[in-house]
């Protein structure tokens, strides 16, 4: 499997690679639907197979390989091709399987739509390919280009190619390609959904996979920056390390987790693409969805991801620690905006000016070895953010290892407290300031301060 830093490397190195891959079908005209016309002349059994595998009779056109030096199998709307020289008979049939059935679902309950070949007229191509070891260009990696005639392809690394995450990952990528809402561009503050949704259709058509969210710590140890940080979009000081680069995979858990634990229909998640839309994903769903709502399940993710992203799997959760542990910088690492005990817990506090939550982030303040007893919690915000966008909050606590998350109740859009009692000698326990103005670009940030009185 490809790694997120190998993703960020290729990238970097090819800008015209959507990091995916793409799944073709198109939908049908078949013979069924010629009803009242008999065929003149009968066809052979290799005639029929041929129609029936491709029903929109798409022609065959490549830049990049031909039919004496390269195998290729057609069916449906894709072809893939691998140099001959190699033996990948025996793989075909999954990819394919895979891909169509990807498309199906992607026409047929998503709401989206083939990519531009099936208009041109063409099959989609899809290359396994082998390095140096073949004549196809030598610095193609994992994803989608567009070739000299106008239309997307997909390359695929051996190895890559049977890779199931990858092929649901990539495959959704190819019917995001005709997406007719210029709100969705793949740049800037909106360019973190296009890899977002992709990752969030992986998982939620393998739930179960182990190395499906390896980025997500990624989100607990900075959740100070903006849902839309990604990797061309940094404030001013911020590191371009793993951590920073790599988040908008990790926000495939915001996707899952709002459609798998809050109700969130899936069609919400994708119908943007093409509904041609100026809204920035973000703001598609703070209308869609609605903005109390989404302030409300936004702030129970926060809550949740601090308690060791209880709605995964222990499994899914250790993975995502290896990989951090591998290839993050851990002195990049802020998960806890302040750390309070027993004996500094009563006062006010402010988190450090570097810290301070964007927009559509949080911010989360430890605490450690508190005293049992009645104490109350207030939040107080600014009133505006650091360029002059009106602030809102929402707060949440917990303790770790106990599922209950308990909400502040809020006076005022950044205003709110909560009476509280310890007891049981409560080692570790959490508040979460999560910041969810009507702002949905730029790293602006919110202060706040926290009170904490018996």
């Amino acid at each position: 499997m490809y790694t997120s830093t190998m993703i960020i490397k290729i990238l970097k190195k090819h800008p015209f690679l959507i990091c995916f891959v793409f799944i073709l079908i198109s939908s049908s005209c078949s013979k069924d639907n010629n009803i009242g016309i008999t065929p003149t002349t009968e066809t052979n059994p290799e005639e029929q197979e041929a129609i029936e595998n491709n029903p929109l009779e798409l022609k065959l056109q490549s830049e990049f390989a031909n039919e004496q030096e390269y195998s290729v199998v057609k069916d449906d709307i894709f072809a893939i091709w691998w140099d001959s020289n190699f033996d990948h008979e025996n793989d075909i049939s999954f990819m394919l399987d895979t891909f169509k059935k990807l498309r199906q679902d992607c026409l047929n309950n998503l709401g989206m739509k083939d990519p531009p070949n099936v208009a041109a007229g063409v099959l989609f191509n899809i290359y396994i390919h082998h390095g140096e070891e073949d004549n196809l260009p030598n610095d193609w990696a994992n994803g989608v280009g567009t070739n000299k005639f106008g239309v997307p392809y997909m390359t695929l690394p051996e190895g890559a190619h049977l890779d199931f995450n990858n092929l649901l990952h990539e495959g959704f990528h190819v019917f995001q390609y005709s997406s007719n809402s210029p709100g969705f561009e793949y740049t800037g503050d909106t360019a973190w959904y296009t890899e977002s949704t992709a990752q969030w259709y992986a998982v939620s058509r393998n739930p179960d996979a182990i190395d499906i969210f390896v980025e997500i710590e990624t989100l607990t140890s900075n959740p100070h920056l903006a849902l839309w940080h990604s990797f061309d979009n940094e404030a001013p000081g911020d590191p371009t390390d793993w951590l920073y680069q790599v988040r908008q995979y990790a926000m495939q858990a915001w996707l899952y987790y709002m459609t798998s634990q809050e109700g969130v229909a899936e069609n919400l998640i994708t119908d943007g693409f093409y509904s041609g839309t100026s809204l920035s994903p973000q703001e598609y769903h703070h209308q869609n969805i609605g903005a109390e709502k989404l302030r409300e399940i936004f702030a129970n993710w926060a809550a949740r991801n601090t308690l060791d992203f209880d709605y995964l799997s222990r499994e899914q959760v250790e993975r995502a620690e290896v990989e951090l542990n591998n290839v993050a910088d851990l002195s990049n690492r802020k998960p806890y905006a302040l750390t309070l005990s027993g004996t500094s817990l009563i006062g006010t506090h402010n988190p450090p000016a570097t810290l301070k939550p964007r927009s559509w982030a949080y911010n989360v303040i430890k605490l450690e070895n508190i005293p049992n007893g009645n104490y109350t919690i207030s939040l107080n915000g600014e009133k505006e953010g650091s360029e002059g966008a009106a602030s809102h909050f929402e707060a949440r606590f917990v303790i770790k290892g106990q599922s209950e998350v308990r909400s502040f109740a809020m006076n005022t859009a950044s205003e709110g407290n909560l009476n509280l009692t310890l007891e049981n000698a409560v080692e570790e326990s959490y508040i979460i300031i999560a910041s969810v103005p009507e702002q949905f670009k730029t790293a602006q940030n919110y202060n706040y301060s926290i009170t904490v009185s018996q």
